[in-house]
């Protein structure tokens, strides 16, 4: 699945299956748990282009309705930032995917910065 790739060049590609039972190794004990984690954090910011101003944003479903997949190979620009992201602080192997599904994006205000 190609994402795609934003006018600031950053870009994401993702490759995999589905997989039948739920993995040992996750920090998720099973799907219901992902599940709430993410219901519960959906308020996320993006800066704008000076990083002097944080916009809030949250993700709101009408219908939840999750596939896991099994993740064969995974590209993100964003996640090769190591300023961002120090060598060996992100491990990804598994994917929660939501299609079809109902939503709005909520306005939460924004934050200053110093």
């Amino acid at each position: 699945m190609d994402v795609g790739r934003a006018s600031d060049g950053t870009s994401i590609h993702v490759a995999g299956g589905v997989f039948s039972q739920w993995p040992r190794v996750l920090i998720f004990s099973n799907l219901l748990a992902a599940c709430e984690f993410f219901r519960t954090g959906l308020l996320g910011y993006l800066a704008d282009a000076s990083g002097s101003r944080l916009y809030g944003i949250e993700l709101n479903c009408y219908k939840r309705q999750v596939e896991t997949r099994a993740l064969e190979r995974l590209e993100s620009s964003f996640l090769r930032e190591i300023s961002v992201f120090p060598r060996g602080t992100v491990h990804v192997d598994r994917t929660l995917l939501m299609r079809g599904i109902g939503h709005r994006w909520d306005n939460r205000g924004a934050l200053c910065c110093g």
